[in-house]
């Protein structure tokens, strides 16, 4: 939810675009991996390389899996891997966000490049736990891109997150025009602007029914 998870948006769906455009650079790609699962988990990894200032040592490994225990095999649609890769992105992103705001609120908001008193930390883990709670929808969403049942629900985590996330980036905008918090916090709300944007434009095209069909 920092400035890196604008540039981490925009590197996954650059490459992703990239390697749709051109069948070869596609190719290339997926030989220099052993499966489509590991060529996945890696474009997620490098969307964690930049999102986060820290990078946990664990992260590629936990993509790996997970894009290997999801029915991704060699052959699916770039719009599949695009798709699992925003979930886990999107759900990871908020998971470790809200963990850690939970666990060190005022360090983690440093880490964030904003200012924070001590005593606004048992409401910033406040809003961690609130942020655990959407990243674990992010997840359960994951576990739908490829059920061919589960495009309905599927839909209805992306309305409902893309409410959240747009109802936080107004609010987030109104107190900083007011100024009642500093210009930092503008970044977060363009980060779930971003966010609803992608979901409004999928829900409104059809992409979930498409992936699970």
């Amino acid at each position: 939810m920092d400035s890196g998870s604008c540039i981490g948006v925009h590197s996954l769906r650059s490459l992703s675009i990239a390697t749709q455009s051109h069948p070869r650079g596609r190719v290339e790609c997926e030989r220099n991996f052993s499966s489509t699962a590991e060529y996945a988990a890696t474009i997620v990894s490098r969307f964690f390389a930049e999102v986060f200032p820290f990078r946990p040592p664990a992260l590629a490994f936990l993509c790996s899996f997970a894009f290997s225990h999801l029915n991704i095999a060699r052959g699916d649609s770039l719009k599949d891997l695009f798709l699992l890769g925003y979930q886990l992105a999107a759900g990871l992103s908020e998971v470790f966000t809200g963990a850690f705001l939970i666990l060190a609120p005022v360090f983690t908001i440093q880490l964030m490049g904003l200012a924070a008193s001590p005593e606004s930390a048992p409401f910033l883990s406040l809003i961690g736990a609130f942020m655990l709670a959407v990243g674990l929808v992010y997840l359960y969403g994951a576990l739908l891109v490829r059920r061919t049942r589960g495009a309905g629900r599927l839909e209805a985590v992306w309305l409902l997150t893309a409410m959240i996330r747009s109802s936080v980036a107004i609010f987030i905008l109104d107190e900083v025009l007011k100024g009642n918090l500093p210009g930092g916090w503008l970044v977060i709300a363009i980060f779930d602007g971003i966010c609803v944007l992608i979901q409004a434009r999928g829900l409104r095209r059809g992409w979930l029914t498409h992936a699970a069909s």
